[in-house]
């Protein structure tokens, strides 16, 4: 469980920045190796949660993923109306469409 304990404080990290972050700021704030942090991050952004960032090539930032998971495990399914709509505007505002089969995963609690 330790090293899922190190995921989630990485994730938790970058839940508080407005913007990307650079692999040993990660490591300090979530208290691993810059050799766990990478690797963390990379596998992070294997399945989608994190992304470098076009003008930053060297840092990590969250991705709409998984801040769409979030609402997705708070609202479902009793405000599927709204989280249908919500995932609507918000594929529209960054230009990128969530798969079918995510917004089927439901509350993974």
């Amino acid at each position: 469980m330790e090293s899922l304990s190190k995921v989630i404080r990485v994730v938790e990290y970058l839940a508080t920045r407005e913007g990307a972050s650079g692999v040993r700021e990660v490591a300090r704030a979530a208290n691993v190796s810059p050799a766990s942090a990478h690797r963390i991050l990379r596998e992070l952004a294997e399945v989608g949660w994190v992304q470098r960032p076009k003008h930053s090539p060297t840092k990590y930032e969250l991705t709409g993923r998984v801040q769409i998971s979030t609402l997705l495990g708070k609202a479902w399914p009793d405000d599927f109306p709204t989280v249908g709509k919500l995932l609507d505007e918000t594929e529209k505002a960054i230009d990128e469409t969530f798969s079918d089969t995510f917004a089927e995963t439901g509350n993974n609690e």
